[in-house]
């Protein structure tokens, strides 16, 4: 099964490999796979505006610094609304659900291939 490139840039993960090895960004991502993300989210038609926008600043950056693209792309979206909408929270929440299933696939994938280079 492939990645879809719309959900998590496999280049910016190729990229932090070379930056800083595969066992650092195999513990980064089970970092980010562990971190409960989903509370704060669905606190956020509870959320004012600015607690909102604080929220969503620090989930992107996370975001961007793994290569999930869509979930920054719906964090930069739902950070310019004046108030946040069920449907918007239920979107965001989307995205990282997907997010997380396809970044748990990519671990799966590339342990592996770990294990398969060690066996040689």
């Amino acid at each position: 099964m492939t990645i879809p490139p719309a959900l998590l840039d496999s280049g910016r993960l190729q990229t932090l490999i070379q930056d800083v090895g595969q066992d650092v960004l195999m513990d980064l991502i089970q970092g980010f796979l562990a971190t409960d993300y989903e509370t704060p989210l669905k606190t956020l038609t509870t959320q004012s505006p600015q607690q909102q926008r604080e929220t969503l600043h620090g989930l992107k950056g996370v975001a961007a610094n793994m290569g999930a693209v869509a979930l920054v792309d719906a964090c930069c979206q739902l950070s310019q609304r004046a108030q946040m909408t069920p449907e918007d929270q239920a979107y965001i929440l989307r995205i990282l659900g997907d997010t997380r299933g396809v970044m748990q696939l990519w671990v799966e994938q590339n342990t592996l291939l770990v294990k398969d280079d060690k066996k040689r």
